[in-house]
């Protein structure tokens, strides 16, 4: 019983995780495009900063 619970709230874990990893990584591709377009607009030049990937 206890181990059936433990098991199920990891897996919920897990899964809360997953989830979470792929909006951040929206996430982050939503801001980097917003900076790309914001500096096209402004100065007329692609960001060129460098990124973690």
């Amino acid at each position: 019983m206890i181990w059936s619970k433990l098991t199920q709230q990891i897996q919920e874990f897990q899964w809360i995780y997953l989830r979470d990893k792929c909006l951040r990584e929206i996430m982050r591709a939503i801001i980097q495009k917003a900076i790309e377009e914001y500096n096209w607009l402004i100065f007329g030049f692609p960001n060129m900063t460098v990124t973690n990937s």
